[in-house]
């Protein structure tokens, strides 16, 4: 089976209130971008208990590939989520299943996609960095959530990457490790190909070639939450990086599909048509 890219790090369930909610950054990738119509390889593991059971069979729902899910003695992961005016806070559970993915039986991969969190345990964090050697072309998704990282964590997943996603908070907290004064000193500094900067309302940044692009955060209707919008940006832009679209068009899409997923409850759904009509709406 060929893949379009791989998809490395957490799986978990998100509980908000009495609801149990499937997401993980990475997951939430994968999951968008097998429902924009891509064929994503997503790595990670569940534990043997109902909630690993549920993910798996949710992926088989839409087609979205297990090959990569691996099982371990661990729980699956559980996350609870707290929404202040609309916003998430996080409790992330540790020592479950995605602390302890293996990689070793991937061999070469056209575009890797990493966060931090899976990166916070050695083991998945060793796994993680051997996959990047073997990946001809990086994107990171840094995905800050305190407590879970460190100057060690932060400066091994940002080495030799070609595209990094952050936003505006996360850019002040990695000053902590890294000195420059602006995002062009950082974008010099890390040698990236693609630096993009969200914004939340103030929209977003993008530096391609030495060229500064922009893009305004766009209107919700009716709005439920922001959990996943980051997410849903990042999957479009890969969605329109893989099929050679236009920079400048991309940030655009990627802001289009961002404010789209701030008017559901979570951050994917499994209605196919919700995505579709994205599409249409949009023109890809």
């Amino acid at each position: 089976m060929k893949f379009d890219l791989h998809i490395f790090g957490e799986v978990l369930y998100d509980v908000i209130g009495s609801d149990k909610i499937l997401g993980g950054a990475p997951f939430n990738v994968a999951w968008n971008l097998k429902m924009l119509g891509l064929n994503p390889a997503f790595i990670s593991a569940v534990g043997d208990d109902d909630l690993g059971e549920k993910i798996i069979k949710n992926m088989k729902k839409i087609s979205l590939s297990t090959k990569y899910i691996q099982k371990n003695s661990f729980p699956t992961g559980v996350v609870e989520v707290i929404l202040e005016n609309g916003s998430p806070q996080y409790e992330i559970k540790t020592n479950t299943a995605y602390d302890f993915i293996t990689t070793a039986d991937i061999n070469s991969v056209e575009l890797l996609y990493l966060g931090s969190l899976a990166l916070r345990g050695n083991h998945s964090r060793e796994s993680a960095m051997e996959l990047k050697k073997r990946s001809k072309r990086v994107f990171v998704d840094i995905n800050l959530r305190a407590p879970h990282y460190n100057k060690e964590i932060i400066k091994e997943l940002l080495a030799e990457i070609d595209i990094l996603k952050i936003n505006s908070d996360e850019l002040e907290e990695i000053k902590k490790y890294y000195n420059f004064r602006d995002e062009i000193e950082l974008f010099d500094m890390l040698d990236l190909e693609i630096l993009i900067i969200t914004k939340a309302k103030e929209g977003s940044l993008l530096i391609y070639r030495g060229q500064r692009f922009e893009a305004e955060a766009k209107e919700v209707d009716n709005f439920r939450d922001s959990v996943g919008a980051g997410d849903a940006y990042a999957s479009m832009f890969i969605y329109s990086l893989l099929n050679k679209i236009e920079i400048e068009t991309a940030l655009e899409y990627s802001s289009i599909f961002a404010s789209k997923i701030c008017s559901i409850d979570g951050a994917t759904l499994m209605d196919r048509e919700f995505y579709q009509n994205i599409k249409n709406e949009i023109g890809i």
